[in-house]
């Protein structure tokens, strides 16, 4: 119609519109679910949906609300939009912002945009972008902008993207500037994937990474990403001073290439031991491959085994420390068994299975190497009136020398643990009166049978215990215990038993003849 004003012109399009042609050398399909528009005025689209390129390829977008503006450059707003660049495995959903077009550039501003990964399992979870810039001019598009976590507003990573319409080539540029974890942001917000893995991480990662594409998918991923200081607490215990690089080859498939390896400054498993290597490589499919692990330990070595894990699946994970030639006066030094003299050597396994229940020892075993040793006990004994027999056993703890020690575990890193301890010897004759009888008892070979029942970081504790009765207590309440205070003494309730200590078996079953 025309008025006062000029030609006016308004019309409803209640039903589904195709239209099709060619942006440039690409395909174009548009369609609509429903249109009113008006001229001078405002064009509304409900249900947009913008194919270019290639089905098999095609860059996707949509979105339920469209609005065209006439003016002296074409603009408008878009809501709960949807966009996906060729085969590229990543999804933009959530959009809503402003576009505009002049001088054949397309120009889209974003204010809101939720990264998706298309991929199952997920890789990671959704990130939240308020900045996101698109261009498309001369078929070819350009964006860049800032994700962050939704829930903490931190910023994740930049990305600038790179895609030619034509050819379908495109990259996309990755920058992680800094992404610090603490209290507020954990690493389980960024991924499922090391959900029960790690907690209480502290420290901050950087790196970049690059994604390629052409026509047939993605062709290239790769990314190289550090830190110079991780905390964090896993199954095994807490990591301290965690540092290094990673490579991957496959940054989306998280692939590294092989011969990974990270420096940790502390690692106690109940057992601290610092200044290590861990040799690792990730592979298909979430699965970690740890090529091996070596720490410096009370005058031998603390070594990891090969093995895999898989970090997606709720199945058990075992690993394997083995201790190698540790030195027991070192190690009883280490303790601060200060009423402990000992020498000798000792090695052994602790295979350690991780499930849903925490983390168990199964069939840890240490023996003393070849040649044994010598075990003196130098304190005063707390123990009174134990029998005959039990202080003479006590008293030859006083110069031993030892051929044979064994050390059993098995039990919860959490929970209680059952270990058994072996060994027999000569005593020296050391703290005994010396006459024909004491001379003739001292040739007796003595076997040792201990079966300690404790929490596992009480182990320790409960050997001490034996000669120093005071030091029987809860190690949380010294703030032993990793990322614990020391507590408040606990008022009406009685103090929980101390360890089960079996009272040693001193006489084998045969023993030389007495002259």
């Amino acid at each position: 119609r025309q008025d006062a004003r000029g030609l006016r012109i308004a019309a409803t399009l209640p039903q589904a519109s195709r239209l099709q042609g060619r942006l440039g050398q690409s395909q174009l399909k548009l369609a609509a679910s429903g249109m009113t528009f008006a001229y001078p005025g405002t064009v509304n689209i409900k249900g947009l949906d913008v194919v270019i390129g290639n089905p098999d390829s095609a860059t996707h977008l949509t979105a339920a609300d469209f609005s065209v503006v006439f003016g002296q450059a074409l603009q408008g707003r878009f809501a709960d939009a949807e966009a996906m660049i060729g085969p590229v495995p990543l999804l933009l959903t959530r959009g809503s912002g402003s576009w505009s077009y002049a001088d054949s550039v397309l120009s889209v501003a974003g204010e809101e945009w939720l990264l998706r990964d298309r991929t199952v399992p997920g890789r990671f979870q959704p990130l939240l972008s308020r900045d996101m810039a698109l261009t498309l001019a001369d078929g070819r598009i350009t964006a860049s902008g800032r994700l962050r976590e939704p829930q903490t507003g931190a910023e994740v990573v930049r990305v600038a993207i790179a895609h030619d319409l034509a050819t379908v080539n495109g990259q996309a540029d990755l920058f992680v500037d800094g992404i610090r974890f603490d209290e507020a942001v954990r690493p389980e917000m960024l991924s499922n994937l090391v959900l029960g893995m790690v907690a209480n991480t502290r420290g901050q990662i950087k790196g970049t990474g690059r994604i390629d594409w052409n026509d047939s998918g993605v062709t290239a991923s790769t990314g190289r990403f550090r830190t110079d200081s991780l905390n964090f607490a896993a199954a095994f215990g807490p990591v301290t001073g965690l540092s290094g690089e990673i490579e991957f080859t496959d940054l989306l498939g998280m692939v590294s290439a092989p011969g990974q390896s990270v420096h940790v400054a502390e690692i106690n498993t109940g057992v601290a031991a610092y200044d290590g290597i861990i040799r690792y490589r990730l592979l298909p499919d979430f699965r970690l491959a740890i090529e091996g692990g070596e720490w410096p330990f009370a005058g031998g070595r603390l070594r990891l085994d090969p093995g895999t894990i898989d970090m997606v699946t709720d199945q058990p994970r075992a690993l394997t420390f083995r201790l190698v030639s540790v030195d027991a006066a070192e190690f009883l030094r280490r303790f601060e068994f200060d009423n402990f003299n000992a020498t000798g050597h000792f090695s052994g396994a602790l295979p350690i299975v991780f499930d849903k229940d925490g983390g168990h020892i199964r069939g840890g075993r240490l023996d003393v190497d070849e040649g044994g040793g010598t075990l003196a006990y130098v304190g005063e004994l707390t123990y009174e009136d134990m029998g005959a027999m039990a202080n003479f056993a006590f008293r030859a703890l006083r110069s031993l020398a030892y051929t044979n020690l064994v050390i059993e575990m098995d039990g919860d890193l959490d929970g209680e643990m059952i270990t058994k301890v072996q060994f027999d010897g000569i005593s020296q004759g050391a703290g005994a009166s010396r006459n024909f009888l004491t001379r003739q008892i001292e040739k007796l070979p003595i076997k040792f049978n201990v079966t300690i029942t404790a929490p596992f970081l009480q182990l320790m504790t409960s050997t001490r215990s034996l000669y120093d009765t005071n030091f029987i207590t809860d190690p949380a309440l010294f703030g032993i215990l990793p990322g614990q205070t020391p507590a408040a003494p606990a008022s009406p309730d009685p103090e929980p038993p101390p360890p089960r200590v079996r009272e040693p078996d001193i006489q084998p079953a045969e023993s030389e003849t007495m002259r």
